[in-house]
C-alpha cells in the first residue's frame, strides 16, 4: 500500500521524484473467490458483526445505552487499518457502550447504508438516546482506540445516578421504593460503568447513588451510609439494597460484563434492561454485548445453514430482466452497452419455463450485459418490432412458446443496424452468454502507460479514479474492455501498462503480472500517514487481489467509486437500495393463476385488458406501475377480457372462460382496462375505479401500502375455469359466485406485510428469531 504526494496545480510527480510511504491504513484485504474478503472481526470478538435488517438493526436504534456503529467493506484498507483500534475500543468497554460493524459489501446490508449516507469507508456512526429519542452523528475523532472510547464515554450520562452528599440525600435515596444499587468510592467522577448501567435499569425497578470517601474506615461516609446499611470493607464496594432493607454486597470481578450479569439477576428472569419490562426486551434495545455477540453467532449460524440449504435448493433469482415493449426497447438502444434481447410469442404461461432459463442466464452475467424480453404475440406489437427492426419474428404453434434471442453490441451505432445483431443460438446460461458478450466490449478508453505518458494520465487525479492494469499482452483482455466500457459513467480512467515497462512496475512494486489497483485522492485523516504539504495532493492505492472475474473485479470497482465518491449517480442510487422492476405475468388458465398469485404472499394487482390494438399500450402502462416494486408485497399480472358481446355471442369457451373469471374477481360488467387487488390470504379485494394510466395506478397502489384504500371481503378465492367447463355453470349469477356484497373497511397493507416476514422467520428456524 502506498501513499503518493502530488505537487500543486495537480501536476504529477514523475515516477523519479515520487514519494512513496508504505502504510497499514491503506491495506485492503479484498475479495477471495468466493467473492467477499473474510470478515475484519472475529466471531466471539467483543465486536459484534450485526446484518441490514430492521429486526436486526433495532438492537441499536432502540438502544438504551449509547452505541457506536462501523459501516465498512471487507476489502477497504482504511477499514483494515481501523479495526485494531476499533476493537480494543470494544474490548475496553464491554458492558459498558456496545461497538457494532455492519458490512456495507453485503447486498442486503446496502439499503441501511444508504439510509444512513454511508458513501465511503469507514464510516462510524455515533447511536446516543435521549430524552427527545435517538440522535445519530458522525464520528470526527482519531481513529484510535483512545479517541473512539472517549467518544463512546461522552455520550454517557449520569442523570440516573444519585450523588449522595448529606445524611438528608442519604434518607431521601432510601426511602424510595424498589432496589438501590449503591457505588462507594474514592473517586469524585462517576465511572463510565456506572453510567451505564443506570441507563439499562432505569426502567427496571432499580435505583442508583454514588457516595464518595475517603476511605473505607472514614467516618463521614460512614455516617451517610447509616441509612443503607452501614459502613463498607473496602474500596470501592458495590452493593444493593432491597425493598425489605436487606444489603447484598457484589463480591465478583469489577468488571462490567460480570456486574451487568448481577444486575440482571436483581431485577429477575424476562426484566432484564432493554424491553420496556416484558420479556421480549431484547428487541428493543441492547442489553450487554453478550446478547449482540449472541446476535451476531445466531447470524453466523444461520449464514451457514442457508448456504447449506442452497446447496441442495437453488437459490430464488431476482427479476432483472425487463418486460418491454418495441417502443421501449427502441429507447433502450439509444444508450451504450451491451444488451440480451430476448422476442417470445405465446403465453407468458406457456414461455414461463423459457423466460426464467433467460433471466437466471442474465443475472449470472453480474451486470455484464442487461437483458429485456419483448412479447410479440400481439399482430400490433409484432408489427411494430418488425417496422423498427426488420426483423423475423418468432411464430409459436397452438398452446407453445416460440423465443428468438440476440445479442445486440456495446455501440449504440451497431444498435440500429440489426445485421450487428447476433441471433443467440446455443444454450442460455450464463456461462455461455459471458464469453459471447464480452467479444462485443470495445476498447473505450484505455490508455497505454510509459514512463512520458503516464503524468499526462495521472493529470486530474484529485476528482478521477485510476484503474491501472499491468499485463504482459499488447491489447487490453475482454474483461478489461468491459469494465472500461460499462464504468464509463463512473469517474474513472483506465491505463495498461505492459509488463516490459520495468519503471512502472517497480514504482508501483506490482509482486506479478495480471495485477489491477486503483490510484485515488485519499481525503480521510488517517494516523501514522504523513501529512501533505501545501498545494500536494495525498493520493492512496489500492490492490485488487481477487480472482480475475468481470463480477469480481464490477464489484470491486463499485465499491471504489462509493468510497472515493467516483460512483455514478445511478450507481449510488442503486447502493442506497433502488428497487427493480416487478415480473408481470400473464394468467390463462387456473395453473398461471395460482403459480402467480394464489400460492405467492401478499397482494396480487390483476389487470384485465383489451384483445385488441390496445393491448400492448395498456400492458406497457401496467408495466410501467409495476417498475420499482418488486420488493414489494405486490405481485402483478393480467388477463385478456373480451368484450360482452364476444362473451356471449360465438366468443368461444376461453372468452367465457375470461368473463367469468372476471366476473369472480369483482369485475363484472366493467370493460378493459380496468385493475383489482385480491390478497388471498386475507380474502380481500378492491378495484381501482380511477383512470388506467401510469400516474393513476401509482397513486391507487401507494394508496393500498398506506391503508387508504377501501376494501371489500372474498366469500371465496376466484378461480379461472377451464373454457370446456364454463357452460356448466350457466344460469349462475355474480351473487351466487362471489357470495353476497361484502362491507367495505380499511385495507391495513402493514398486517400483510408482518405477515410475510413472520411466515419468512417460520422457515429460517430458531435463530433468526432471537434476533435483538
Amino acid at each position: 500500500m502506498h501513499v503518493i504526494l502530488l505537487k500543486a496545480q495537480n501536476q504529477p510527480m514523475l515516477p523519479s521524484d515520487m514519494k512513496f510511504v508504505h502504510a497499514a491504513a491503506l491495506l485492503a484485504v479484498l475479495l477471495q473467490v468466493s467473492g467477499r474478503a473474510d470478515a475484519l472481526y472475529e466471531k466471539g470478538g467483543p465486536v459484534a458483526v450485526l446484518g441490514g435488517s430492521a429486526r436486526s438493526f433495532a438492537a441499536v436504534t432502540r438502544s438504551k445505552v449509547p452505541v457506536v456503529v462501523e459501516f465498512y467493506a471487507p476489502w477497504c484498507g482504511h477499514c483494515k487499518s481501523l479495526a485494531p483500534a476499533f476493537s480494543k475500543a470494544a474490548a475496553k468497554l464491554q458492558g459498558i457502550v456496545p461497538f457494532v460493524a455492519v458490512d456495507c459489501d453485503k447486498e442486503s446490508n446496502r439499503p441501511l447504508c444508504g439510509q444512513y449516507g454511508v458513501q465511503g469507508f469507514p464510516t462510524i456512526k455515533l447511536f446516543s438516546p435521549g430524552p427527545k429519542g435517538q440522535s445519530v452523528s458522525d464520528y470526527q475523532g482519531e481513529r484510535s482506540a483512545k479517541g473512539l472510547s472517549d467518544a463512546a464515554t461522552g455520550m454517557l450520562t449520569a442523570r440516573h445516578v444519585q450523588r449522595i452528599k448529606s445524611s438528608a440525600d442519604a434518607a431521601a435515596f432510601a426511602s424510595g421504593g424498589g432496589t438501590k444499587v449503591v457505588l462507594v468510592t474514592d473517586k469524585s467522577d462517576t465511572p463510565a460503568m456506572l453510567k451505564s448501567l443506570s441507563q439499562r435499569f432505569a426502567a427496571h425497578g432499580l435505583s442508583f447513588a454514588r457516595l464518595q470517601a475517603k476511605s473505607a474506615s472514614d467516618p463521614a461516609a460512614a455516617e451517610l451510609l447509616a441509612a443503607l446499611g452501614g459502613a463498607v470493607p473496602k474500596l470501592p464496594t458495590l452493593f444493593a439494597v432491597g425493598p425489605g432493607a436487606e444489603r447484598l454486597v457484589y463480591e465478583g470481578e469489577t468488571k462490567a460484563p460480570e456486574v451487568l450479569k448481577w444486575l440482571q439477576g436483581l431485577v429477575g428472569p424476562g426484566k432484564a434492561p432493554g424491553g420496556g419490562g416484558d420479556t421480549a426486551g431484547a428487541s428493543s434495545a441492547v442489553p450487554s454485548q453478550d446478547d449482540l455477540q449472541q446476535q451476531q453467532e445466531g447470524e453466523e449460524e444461520q449464514e451457514e445453514r442457508e448456504k447449506a440449504h442452497a446447496r441442495e435448493v437453488p437459490a430464488e433469482i431476482p427479476q432483472v430482466v425487463a418486460n418491454v415493449t418495441a417502443a421501449e426497447l427502441s429507447r433502450r438502444l439509444e444508450t451504450e452497452g451491451v444488451l440480451v434481447v430476448s422476442f417470445f410469442a405465446g403465453s407468458e404461461a406457456a414461455c414461463r419455463e423459457g423466460l426464467n432459463q433467460l433471466n437466471a442466464a442474465v443475472h449470472g452475467l453480474h451486470g455484464l450485459a442487461g437483458g429485456v424480453q419483448v412479447d410479440v404475440g400481439q399482430p400490433s406489437e409484432a408489427a411494430e418490432v418488425a417496422q423498427l427492426f426488420s426483423l423475423s419474428l418468432p411464430e409459436p404453434g397452438q398452446g407453445d412458446c416460440a423465443m428468438k434471442t440476440f445479442l445486440v453490441p456495446y455501440d449504440p451505432e451497431d444498435h440500429e443496424d440489426v445485421d450487428e445483431w447476433r441471433p443467440w443460438l446455443g444454450q442460455l446460461s450464463a456461462k455461455e452468454l459471458h464469453k459471447a458478450a464480452l467479444d462485443l466490449f470495445p476498447a473505450v478508453a484505455i490508455t497505454s502507460l510509459t514512463p512520458d505518458t503516464y503524468p499526462q494520465f495521472m493529470a486530474a487525479a484529485d476528482t478521477r479514479a485510476k484503474v491501472l492494469l499491468f499485463t504482459d499482452r499488447d491489447e487490453p483482455p475482454p474483461v478489461f474492455r468491459a469494465l472500461s466500457a460499462n464504468y464509463r459513467s463512473y469517474r474513472m480512467d483506465f491505463g495498461l501498462v505492459h509488463s516490459r515497462e520495468t519503471a512502472l512496475l517497480q514504482q508501483f512494486k506490482v509482486p506479478k503480472v495480471p495485477y489491477i489497483l486503483t490510484v485515488f485522492a485519499d481525503k480521510g485523516q488517517h494516523q501514522g500517514l504523513p501529512k501533505a504539504e501545501a498545494g500536494e495532493v495525498k493520493l492512496g492505492i489500492q490492490p485488487y487481489l481477487g480472482p480475475v472475474r468481470y463480477g469480481h473485479i464490477a464489484g470491486w470497482l463499485s465499491m471504489i467509486g462509493f468510497q472515493t465518491g467516483t460512483a455514478s449517480e445511478e450507481a449510488l442510487r442503486q447502493f442506497g437500495g433502488q428497487q427493480r422492476d416487478a415480473m408481470v405475468a400473464q394468467v390463462t388458465d387456473q395453473q398461471s393463476w395460482q403459480a402467480t398469485c394464489l400460492s405467492q404472499g401478499g397482494v396480487c394487482i390483476v389487470a384485465a385488458l383489451s384483445p385488441g390494438q390496445e393491448q400492448a399500450a395498456q400492458l406497457e402502462v401496467l408495466r410501467g406501475a409495476a417498475a420499482g416494486r418488486s420488493e414489494q408485497p405486490l405481485h402483478f399480472a393480467w388477463f385478456e377480457l373480451p368484450d360482452a358481446g364476444a362473451a356471449a355471442h360465438g366468443g368461444g369457451g376461453a372468452a367465457a372462460a375470461a368473463s367469468s373469471f372476471a366476473e369472480q374477481l369483482g369485475l363484472g360488467g366493467r370493460a378493459a382496462p380496468a385493475l383489482v387487488a385480491v390478497a388471498p390470504r386475507k380474502e380481500r379485494t378492491a378495484v381501482m375505479s380511477g383512470r388506467f394510466q401510469k400516474d393513476a395506478i401509482s397513486g391507487w397502489l401507494d394508496g393500498l401500502l398506506s391503508g387508504k384504500v377501501q376494501t371489500s371481503s372474498l366469500q371465496r378465492l376466484p378461480n379461472f375455469p377451464e373454457a370446456d367447463a364454463v357452460g356448466q355453470a350457466a344460469g349462475q349469477g355474480p351473487e351466487d359466485e362471489a357470495g353476497p356484497a361484502a362491507e367495505e373497511e380499511e385495507f391495513d397493507l402493514s398486517d400483510i406485510m408482518s405477515e410475510e416476514i413472520e411466515g419468512d422467520l417460520s422457515k429460517l428456524g430458531a435463530a433468526r428469531k432471537d434476533e435483538l
